[in-house]
C-alpha cells in the first residue's frame, strides 16, 4: 500500500493540473476573449456592441424567444431603431464574435477591403453553414444556383406560388396528424416544422424529404 501511494497522489495531482488547464482555457475563451474583444471595437462610435452575455453570447436572446413562443430573432426587433444609428452591429454567438453591417456606407467600404474579390457565399464552418452545406447561402454562383434562387424569390409572388398550395395543405396534415389529444406543443416550434418541411420540398423534390 505505501508504494502504491505515490501513484495515487501522482494521478491526483495530474487530474487537478488538467482540471486547472481545462478551466482557464474556457475562461480564456468565453469571458477574457469576448471582454478585450468588445474592449477592442468600443472605441469607435459607428459600432453597436451587443450587451456582455458570459458563454452564449447572443444565443441566449434567441433561446429566451422560442421559450417564451416568440420568433427567435423577436429580440432584433426592440434594437430596430438603433441600428440606424450605427454602422456596424458586433455581437458573440457563443464565443464567436459576429459583425454586421449595417449601413450602406459600410458596406461600400467593406467591399473596397475585399480587393475586386466577389464574395458571393457564405462559409460551412459555422452555425448555419454546418447544417445546410450545400445550401443557397453557401454554393458557387453557377446556372444551378441561379435557378434556386430565382425559384426561391418567385415564391414571394402569388401567382407562381399558389400551384405549391396543394403541397402545402399535405404538408401541414402531415405535422398536425402526429399530434395528439389532451398533448401540448410549442407553435412556434411547430410552425418551423412546417416551414422547414415546406421549404425542403420546393427546393429538393418531396423525394428528398424523410
Amino acid at each position: 500500500i505505501r508504494m502504491e501511494l505515490p501513484y495515487i497522489w501522482f494521478t491526483v495531482k495530474l487530474l487537478l493540473w488538467m482540471l486547472v488547464i481545462v478551466t482557464a482555457y474556457y475562461l480564456y475563451e468565453f469571458i477574457v476573449k469576448p471582454l478585450c474583444t468588445r474592449k477592442k471595437y468600443s472605441k469607435y462610435a459607428n459600432v453597436m456592441i451587443d450587451p456582455f452575455v458570459p458563454v452564449l453570447g447572443g444565443i441566449k436572446y434567441y433561446i429566451k424567444n422560442v421559450e417564451g413562443g416568440k420568433a427567435s430573432y423577436a429580440h432584433l426587433v426592440t434594437s430596430a431603431d438603433k441600428f440606424s444609428k450605427y454602422d456596424v452591429y458586433m455581437e458573440f454567438e457563443g464565443k464567436f464574435p459576429a459583425f454586421k453591417i449595417l449601413s450602406e456606407e459600410a458596406h461600400i467600404q467593406f467591399n473596397k477591403l475585399s480587393d475586386g474579390v466577389n464574395i458571393d457565399r457564405g462559409t460551412e464552418i459555422y452555425s448555419v453553414g454546418k447544417i445546410a452545406t450545400k445550401g443557397l447561402f453557401n454554393i458557387r454562383s453557377t446556372e444551378n444556383h441561379a435557378l434556386r434562387k430565382n425559384t426561391f424569390v418567385k415564391l414571394l409572388g402569388l401567382n407562381f406560388a399558389s400551384r405549391y398550395i396543394p403541397m402545402i395543405h399535405e404538408t401541414v396534415d402531415e405535422i398536425v396528424s402526429t399530434w395528439k389529444a389532451g398533448s401540448e406543443y410549442k407553435s412556434v416550434l411547430q410552425m418551423n416544422k412546417v416551414t422547414f418541411m415546406i421549404f425542403t420540398k420546393v427546393l429538393f423534390g418531396k423525394s428528398q424529404v424523410c
